[in-house]
């Protein structure tokens, strides 16, 4: 990503005062809810990520420890 659409993805995250819910929901996938009908989706992956915006996904059964200090 461009310097420039992080700061704007920034900018855009300042609204929200609290995440409801962070859940990883792919291998290299990270769902973060903040209330709203819709929830915000960061891709991780190396070379490739991109930030987007859709409805919640269920929840895939990740166990590492990581997963289990986001629930």
């Amino acid at each position: 990503m461009k310097l420039f659409e992080i700061k704007a993805v920034s900018d855009y995250l300042q609204q929200f005062n609290f995440i409801k819910k962070a859940k990883r929901v792919a291998n290299n996938v990270v769902e973060l809810n903040f209330g709203q009908r819709e929830s915000i989706f960061f891709d991780l992956t190396r070379g490739a990520s991109t930030i987007y915006k859709a409805p919640s996904l269920p929840i895939s059964s990740f166990n590492a420890p990581f997963d289990m200090q986001l629930h």
